[in-house]
């Protein structure tokens, strides 16, 4: 195995994955998966669903990982961190850092090519600082601050370093290196400076531009989806991220003449709906509707910020139910074509399929993984984005090529 890469969510594998596809990259879904069989691909990686545990359990389970990597000779392990700094940054690297026996833990958090930049030591999203942007406001990972090494200090001690774009990397330094970084190419050339001093094992971290140029530095650069064949035309978008840059795309599609179905607060978290009668009609419309439309979406991004810590506190059971009707849907009509929105629902709807491993196919938009599965005899064509990635007109723009 050349590389291993440890992500905290399953759209998070997905993207920090895609890069490496031609290079042969095998993607497990849960700890689970990865426990019980061994990867032969070159690139590995492993999703620890770990970006709502406290941060011990964050620590703990991207711990274990790193010691199985450490332990096989893998030469190159990555952190893949969420493009926002969600989740538990600081753990999970300090988990790294200590995996690598305190080594320098490389950490590149920009994708500028998505409106990512760090610059004096502070994150941005399209030239907003993160705790400024909609970001900051998350109801489930809200980030407090845009210092990235005010960050990581909330959940680590171990010690922090700020870099500039144009100063050399601290190779030598015990403790995580935040480097700037405002274009495509200032990555490039840092990954490039990284790789060419690195000895023996490189730790490195960062989001999905990181995992980009460590791609292309490494003469694998990543691969458009193919067009599937021998499936249905229409596209399924199942939404269930919160985040407002999805609930804008869904808006568009309904405005565009998209039919929408809408699952609320109720239908999320009652595990009991999708056997009723009203559970079984809403399928069946949605699949009358994604067998006959160039485009249809599941809108289940309906939240009361004013019950948000009731919802918080059910994330997982409404999860699982998105899962589950997703699933059903599917099963319905196995020869589709889906997005599904929010790292939480592909990884439900995987479980409910009993499916732990997955072939990658490409990228079918910046941002957006296609991936295939086997299902009742079929193939059902699966792509997943962030919640927070791509344009108001994403899944319009997602439909229309697929009927090119």
């Amino acid at each position: 195995m050349d590389l291993m890469i440890v992500a905290d969510d399953l759209t998070g594998a997905f993207d920090s994955s895609v890069p490496f596809v031609g290079m042969g990259v095998d993607v497990v879904t849960s700890l689970g998966s990865f426990r019980s069989a061994n990867a032969q691909a070159r690139v590995l990686s492993v999703n620890t669903a770990s970006r709502h545990l406290p941060p011990l359990g964050s620590f703990i389970a991207v711990s274990g990982v790193i010691e199985d990597a450490c332990k096989a000779g893998v030469p190159i392990i990555v952190k893949k961190t969420d493009s926002v700094l969600r989740g538990n940054v600081g753990a999970e690297l300090a988990a790294l850092w200590e995996g690598v026996d305190r080594a320098t833990v490389h950490f590149i958090p920009a994708w500028p090519s998505m409106g990512r930049t760090t610059s004096g030591g502070i994150h941005y999203v399209h030239g907003v600082p993160v705790a400024e942007s909609p970001f900051g406001n998350d109801p489930f990972d809200a980030v407090s601050t845009s210092q990235v090494c005010k960050l990581l200090a909330q959940q680590t001690d171990a010690p922090v370093l700020s870099v500039g774009e144009d100063e050399p990397a601290p190779m030598g330094f015990s403790g995580i290196a935040v480097y700037d970084a405002t274009t495509e190419d200032a990555v490039a050339h840092r990954v490039h400076e990284l790789v060419l001093n690195g000895n023996g094992r490189l730790a490195l971290a960062g989001c999905g531009g990181l995992a980009h140029s460590l791609a292309s530095e490494l003469g694998a650069d990543a691969l458009p989806a193919p067009v599937p064949t021998g499936v249905s035309n229409g596209l399924l978008v199942f939404c269930g991220s919160v985040n407002q840059v999805s609930v804008d795309q869904c808006r568009f599609a309904s405005q565009s003449g998209a039919p929408t179905h809408s699952m609320g607060i109720a239908e999320k978290s009652d595990p009991a709906w999708l056997g009723s009668a009203e559970g079984e009609a809403f399928c069946d419309a949605v699949v009358r509707s994604w067998s006959s439309c160039p485009l249809t979406v599941v809108d289940a991004t309906s939240f009361d910020l004013s019950d948000a810590h009731a919802v918080n506190g059910e994330r997982d059971l409404i999860a699982t139910n998105l899962g589950r009707t997703l699933a059903r849907i599917c099963r319905k009509h196995p020869r589709g074509r889906v997005l599904a929105i929010g790292g939480d629902v592909m990884l439900a709807l995987l479980e409910q399929l009993g499916i732990g491993r997955v072939h990658l196919l490409g990228e079918a938009a910046q941002g957006v993984v296609a991936s295939e599965i086997a299902l009742d005899g079929a193939t059902l064509t699966i792509m997943a984005k962030s919640g927070g990635f791509g344009g108001r007109d994403l899944f319009v723009q997602l439909s229309e090529a697929s009927q090119g």
